[in-house]
């Protein structure tokens, strides 16, 4: 049957468009952060957030790749052990899909992470807080 390798193939295509995507982003907050720091606002938790975000993404990439290599063959000895080696089988393919996803899951908050450190840099410090000027 050709529908295991071919939902393999429909799932790793996803998780490397969304790993593109990621990138993107990343570049977009690099570029703002360079804005930044010409300004001479410190950006150096920005930084560290966004060579997490690259660490994280790299290993989705690797992840990605080891998942798109892999294959799933359906064999059986009877028909009676048919419908069990198919689910097992199809097991083994969603537990190593769900480590994958897990896997690009950390990369998206990584780079999440990476915008709001940059957001929070940017943030207006308020000189005073409303319980001060009681």
């Amino acid at each position: 049957d050709n529908r295991l390798p071919k939902f393999n193939k429909q799932t790793t295509e996803h998780f490397t468009e969304v790993v593109w995507k990621l990138k993107l982003t990343v570049d977009r907050i690099v570029k703002r952060t360079d804005k930044v720091e010409a300004r001479k606002i410190d950006v150096a938790t920005v930084r560290v957030a966004i060579t997490g975000a690259n660490t994280a993404i790299a290993a989705a990439e690797a992840a990605i790749a080891a998942q798109a290599v892999k294959t799933y063959q359906v064999t059986f000895t009877s028909e009676k052990t048919l419908k069990a080696e198919i689910k097992k089988i199809r097991d083994t393919m969603n537990n190593d899909l769900k480590a994958v996803r897990d896997t690009v899951k950390a990369a998206q908050d990584a780079v999440h992470n990476a915008a709001v450190a940059l957001a929070q840099v940017l943030k207006p410090v308020e000189a005073t807080t409303p319980a001060a000027n009681q």
